[in-house]
Parts: structure tokens; C-alpha cells; sequence
């Protein structure tokens, strides 16, 4: 089974994300802001992180920057609700492997996801 962390500032979309994942078979632990993921991600391992970029007290972008040298990383995907070409262009230098555009079809997401 996979760990993913879900970090999602809007409680029902998270808790709609831990639900559709949950089911797909993963197991999920969820943050709400960056600085309650950059905390756990201090402390437990994940294989992916699904990532809101515009969160309240610390950013995806800044959560990316903190785990960037890390030797294992896990798999980021992030989402955002408002692309610039400034955000596509900062995610994809932080090892980002796909950027999703919110909002998005749940199951369009755990697709992605597998």
C-alpha cells in the first residue's frame, strides 16, 4: 500500500481526496496548511505527496524548497487554483511531476495518482 500525504488547505476537498484514495487503497494522512506538512514530512516517509500550492502559512512552493535535497524524496504532485506561468515554471524546477489545475475531477486525479 502507498502513504500519501494530502496537503489541502479546503477541509471538504481534502476530506473528499482522503475518500476517493482511501477507497483506491491507499493509506492517507492529511494537513490542512504547509507548516503541519513540512512538520510531518519531517517525521514520516511517504511515496507521494499531493500538494496545494496557496496555502495559509506556508506555501507548496516553500514546503517543495524544504525537501528538495532530501536523498529520498517522495513523488510530488501539486495542484493549484490559479496557474501562472511563474508557478507551472517554480514547481517544475522543484521536482514536481505534474501539475493539476483545480478544481478536478476526483477520479480523474487518482488516476493520475496510479
Amino acid at each position: 500500500m502507498n502513504k500519501i500525504l494530502i496537503v489541502e488547505d479546503e477541509k471538504p476537498i481534502n476530506d473528499l481526496i482522503e475518500m476517493n484514495l482511501s477507497e483506491a487503497g491507499y493509506e492517507c494522512t492529511c494537513a490542512y496548511d504547509g507548516m503541519t506538512a513540512a512538520n510531518i514530512l519531517e517525521t514520516e516517509r511517504f511515496d507521494l505527496v499531493l500538494l496545494d500550492i496557496m496555502m495559509p502559512k506556508k506555501d507548496g512552493l516553500s514546503v517543495l524548497k524544504s525537501i528538495s535535497g532530501w536523498e529520498r524524496r517522495p513523488a510530488v504532485v501539486a495542484t493549484t487554483g490559479f496557474m501562472t506561468d511563474y508557478v507551472a515554471s517554480a514547481a517544475a524546477g522543484l521536482g514536481v511531476a505534474y501539475l493539476i489545475l483545480k478544481p478536478c475531477d476526483l477520479q480523474a486525479l487518482v488516476d493520475r495518482l496510479e
